[in-house]
């Protein structure tokens, strides 16, 4: 029972996560299909290295959370996700 309220959670901020990058990307004008699986880079969602700035901002931001600055080189949506859960409240 326990496991599943966490996996509900954790979906459910993956989720925002998600939203987040569809909405940076579409004001980008960026083509890429955003999901957890989604590179953050150039190669996936379209962003350049100020565009993921932006993204990591944005998600610290709307979600509440300070990610240190050394962890802001995740490579896809997923590791986002992932420092939310153990990032510290903003």
């Amino acid at each position: 029972m326990r496991g599943e309220g966490v996996e509900a959670s954790q979906e459910a901020i993956g989720e925002k996560v998600v939203a987040i990058a569809e909405r940076l990307m579409s004001e980008h004008r960026l083509t890429g299909e955003a999901g957890l699986d989604a590179p953050i880079g150039e190669e996936g969602l379209g962003f350049d290295s100020m565009g993921r700035l932006e993204l990591y901002a944005a998600v610290e931001r709307e979600c509440g959370v300070k990610i240190p600055e050394k962890y802001w080189g995740g490579k896809r949506v997923r590791d986002l996700r992932e420092l939310i859960r153990v990032a510290a409240p903003a």
